[in-house]
């Protein structure tokens, strides 16, 4: 899986999902899709050989990736922050971002001045 050579016989069975039909409380539908354990327990191997490397990368725009305690994380960073001499702007924005709806290239545009 992780080099990409996955017979094609079992590519819809590794990487499709079972969709299941969640009514809400509104009476609409939430759609879960329930992927294979095959296929996620190899993520999560391949995440925790590279999470420091790419946690290194991507600091200081995702401020939390691959930390525990992540809102305690942010939390004590935006402390920090705020009660610096620092002169600038703290903006939290909370987006919901069901089934990836959320464009985050506008949010890194807008924060870059692009």
């Amino acid at each position: 899986m992780l080099s990409g050579q996955v017979p094609q016989q079992i590519l819809p069975v590794s990487y499709g999902a079972n969709l299941v039909a969640l009514t809400k409380k509104d009476g609409g539908i939430r759609p879960i899709a329930i992927g294979s354990n095959l296929r996620r327990l190899t993520s999560k191997i391949c995440y925790l050989a590279v999470k420091e490397k790419v946690s290194a990368k991507l600091q200081p725009n995702q401020l939390v990736f691959g930390i525990k305690g992540e809102c305690k994380a942010a939390v004590h960073a935006a402390s920090i922050f705020l009660n610096s001499s620092v002169y600038g702007v703290f903006v939290k924005i909370y987006v919901r971002n069901a089934f990836n709806s959320v464009n985050r290239i506008c949010f890194m545009k807008f924060k870059r001045g692009a």
